[in-house]
């Protein structure tokens, strides 16, 4: 899955705009350490997928968390 992949999925998903999304490569292997960024326009939504913890995309469950700068 790429980055606009992932953007549009949740997207379509949330029900919200995607503003960014970064998938974290390893930089040995160049494949995916299972990590991304993104952040919503939406505050509401945010909130409610931090309480919920997990989102199921394509099967998959994914821990969700906060993330500070």
């Amino acid at each position: 899955m790429t980055r606009l992949d992932l953007a549009r999925y949740l997207t379509r998903m949330l029900d919200s705009r995607v503003r960014y999304t970064k998938i974290i490569y390893d930089k040995e292997t160049g494949l995916s350490r299972g990590i991304a960024l993104v952040q919503i326009d939406n505050e509401r939504v945010a909130n409610d997928i931090l309480r919920r913890g997990a989102l199921v995309i394509e099967g998959r469950s994914v821990n969700v968390g906060y993330y500070r700068q």
